[in-house]
């Protein structure tokens, strides 16, 4: 039955926004260096309110 059906299910496009791909890229390879900043609990709640 499903031999008889011939379809394509690989997508070469992604659907996701090429600039948004790479800002996740280079977030995730700067974590991986130990980039960034520590933010203590009280900054949190400011940054957050």
């Amino acid at each position: 039955m499903f031999e008889d059906i011939k379809t394509n299910y690989k997508n070469t496009e992604s659907p996701y926004n090429p600039e948004f791909v790479e800002k996740i890229r280079q977030s995730m390879a700067d974590k991986k260096a130990e980039k960034g900043r520590r933010v203590s609990v009280e900054e949190f709640k400011q940054l957050y309110k």
